[in-house]
């Protein structure tokens, strides 16, 4: 029998078994449940997709709720960690995962991403069908939604009449839009409920509305348009004047209006920071930016998918960011089919663009059989350390207009600069397919600019 002598050293032993562990505890054991739910969360965020097979984002948060007792408490004490749900190619195994997610949530505001594979098995559409059952029967709790589907799923058609907390819709009813009336009316009652959030910030209506307007839609909350429909400038004109809120705005094809546009007053869109406009085959761009202000404009994307003159697109952009008093345009990009060599000058040698940073031409011209785009950067650095770039991406024509149109870019700059700016380096990276016959001449003009001029040639 044990003697109760043994009581006081068995007491001891447990006493420092306690201890013991305390001191060789993980530190993280001893952190605020706050920053160990930050680190959590950041886990959760750093984590990658995995686009091109079917997957779910679910195995963070069942990883980190499985590494002892602690975690497990802390993961399943924080909503937040579990309200995030992204599906790619669904499958009926995911749905019991997804269903313990959103019982786990509770009534946290919900982000959820749900894509379709384009070419559909039946097990992948009848467990779309349940998933989307289960997502819209916690519609109201939807802050962020992202869904890409390729067919008509009837559990869209059930929504609640208003959306509290629905702050961003991109939704792609990829083969759903055509004339039928039937189907253009159930479009219409899925982005009605959607426009019905009084919080909405940001939609993308995907392919859903190419060619006509979504109904019911909340332009004076809208702070991202990612598709807007084609349109003629005149009713993009009258759009914007109603969106003062718009910082992120992508226009899906530009025609021409019917009548010659001239506002007695510029649509002035101050808070419009990205900017990409594609610009149809009869458009003239020009009397956009004849009739609209820019004034925090920092991304400018311009697309021609067509060969057709852009007239005086250029001059009328470098106008209207001069009148705009932009300041802060960063990134300008410029996309062609089929450029002519002055087209591509007009843009490289506005004085406004002469500015910018970052100049992008990514000119198509005339493929030769069995070659690739060419690629030809020219960097500058300002003696403030400031530098500025320009990236043509090209082919033919515009190749052909090189040996005067890399002078002209040298020449152009180095003045523009000189009295704001100065440059102290200049550099060209040309691919391998193309040559240089004009180094003396650059190396030239940057020597009587004291001016460090290299070549370097890339694969």
């Amino acid at each position: 029998m044990q003697s109760t002598l043994d009581v006081p050293r068995n007491l001891a032993h447990v006493n420092s078994s306690a201890e013991h562990r305390r001191n060789h505890s993980p530190f993280v054991h001893f952190l605020p449940t706050e920053i160990i739910g930050d680190i959590f969360a950041r886990v959760i965020r750093s984590y990658p997709d995995h686009a091109g097979t079917s997957w779910m984002n679910l195995r963070p948060p069942m990883t980190l709720s499985s590494v002892c007792v602690y975690w497990r408490t802390v993961a399943l004490s924080m909503p937040a960690l579990w309200s995030e749900i992204s599906i790619y190619s669904p499958l009926p195994r995911y749905i019991p995962s997804i269903e313990l997610f959103l019982e786990r949530a509770r009534d946290h505001p919900l982000t959820l991403y749900l894509h379709q594979s384009k070419v559909l098995t039946e097990s992948e559409y009848q467990a779309t069908e349940s998933i989307l059952r289960l997502f819209v029967s916690g519609a109201r709790k939807w802050k962020s939604i992202d869904f890409f589907l390729s067919t008509t799923h009837s559990s869209l058609f059930i929504l609640p009449q208003v959306l509290p907390i629905l702050e961003s819709a991109k939704v792609s009813l990829d083969t759903w839009n055509n004339d039928c009336e039937m189907v253009m009316s159930r479009d219409d009652s899925v982005w009605t409920a959607l426009h019905s959030s009084p919080v909405l910030r940001e939609v993308n209506w995907g392919k859903t509305y190419k060619e006509r307007m979504p109904p019911n839609v909340p332009w004076h909350q809208l702070t991202r348009i990612e598709s807007l429909p084609e349109m003629p400038i005149s009713t993009l004109l009258d759009i914007l004047a109603l969106c003062s809120r718009i910082e992120h705005l992508e226009v899906h094809t530009l025609s021409s209006s019917d009548t010659p546009l001239q506002l007695p007053i510029p649509v002035v869109l101050g808070n419009l920071r990205c900017l990409k406009l594609n610009i149809g085959v009869d458009s003239d761009s020009a009397d956009f930016f004849d009739n609209v202000d820019l004034p925090v404009l920092e991304n400018l994307t311009i697309i021609h998918d067509y060969d057709f003159p852009f007239n005086h697109e250029a001059s009328a952009l470098n106008d209207c960011l001069l009148r705009s008093g932009t300041s802060v345009l960063k990134t300008f990009s410029l996309c062609s089919a089929e450029p002519s060599g002055q087209d591509t000058l007009d843009y490289v040698f506005a004085p406004v663009l002469l500015s910018v940073p970052d100049l992008q031409l990514s000119l198509s011209g005339i493929q030769k059989p069995d070659e690739k785009d060419s690629h030809f950067t020219v960097t500058f650095a300002s003696k403030e350390d400031q530098i500025y770039s320009i990236d043509i991406c090209a082919n033919y024509p515009v190749l052909d207009h090189l040996p005067d149109l890399l002078p002209q870019i040298f020449a152009s700059k180095i003045a523009h600069h000189l009295q704001r700016d100065p440059l102290k380096e200049a550099s060209i990276c040309l691919t391998t397919t193309l040559s240089l016959s004009e180094n003396g001449c650059l190396e030239r003009i940057c020597r009587e600019n004291n001016i460090v001029f290299t070549v370097s040639h890339v694969v």
